[in-house]
């Protein structure tokens, strides 16, 4: 019987699946099958007329395979190749979360054989990236806040889509303690609404203090803790003053 060349090129980032029954000397059926697998380097293989294949590609991680013929008859030489192989694309997005706090996101973008420069994603935003692009995200607090907690992390490389987000952040309180038989504290001016001791308040929130007329001391004491035994934050010997929590 007549013998040709089964062939097939190897390709880059991807992996090509022979697979082939080797008509038999006698011509009456099949030898058993045979697989061979295929990367970068060609493969070669002498068959008889007659002989049966198949074939399939996968891509490498990252990859999109490309396509090739998938079967056939050998009556000749035979060359497969499969078109290239695509790098595969992910979504990076901003998921804006800027309650109290700053959120930024970077990212190098990774096009499967080196790294763009550094960019900032806008806030809010997306763009569409190459699988194995790294990222890194930076939470700030605003001053007088906590920042929250962010999700999936603060860095990665990427193998799926990715969304960056945080929980959001909170306004800083402070607790005061004082003796209200010495003093009085209202919210914003002197006719704001009195504040009770041990009240908590808001960082950046505007205080108006006044000494009561029979005060038994010249000075103010309020604390920037609930527990009586918190330190003293400020001592003021003016009748009245004003002040933004929790500045002294």
């Amino acid at each position: 019987m007549k013998t040709y060349i089964l062939k097939v090129n190897g390709t880059s980032h991807q992996t090509i699946t022979l697979k082939y029954k080797n008509r038999n000397a006698a011509n009456t059926g099949y030898e058993a099958e045979v697989t061979k697998t295929i990367t970068t380097s060609a493969g070669s293989y002498t068959v008889r007329h007659g002989t049966t294949w198949t074939a399939s590609v996968a891509g490498a991680t990252g990859w999109n395979a490309g396509s090739i013929t998938s079967s056939g008859t050998v009556t000749g030489n035979v060359t497969l190749t499969a078109s290239a192989a695509t790098h595969k694309t992910v979504t990076l997005k901003h998921q804006a979360s800027n309650t109290h706090q700053t959120l930024v996101v970077k990212y190098k973008n990774y096009n499967g054989s080196s790294y763009a420069a550094e960019a900032t994603l806008a806030s809010g935003g997306s763009v569409t990236v190459g699988y194995g692009t790294t990222w890194t995200a930076t939470l700030t607090a605003n001053t007088g806040c906590t920042k929250g907690t962010l999700s999936p992390g603060s860095s990665g490389t990427m193998s799926g889509n990715v969304t960056v987000s945080a929980t959001a952040g909170t306004v800083n309180k402070y607790v005061l303690r004082f003796d209200k038989s010495n003093l009085i504290v209202r919210y914003n001016n002197s006719s704001g609404s009195e504040v009770s001791s041990s009240t908590s308040i808001s960082y950046n929130q505007v205080l108006y203090v006044q000494r009561r007329k029979n005060a038994s001391s010249y000075s103010i004491r309020l604390y920037k803790n609930s527990s009586a035994s918190g330190s003293v934050w400020m001592t003021k010997t003016t009748k009245t003053f004003t002040f933004n929590m929790p500045n002294s």
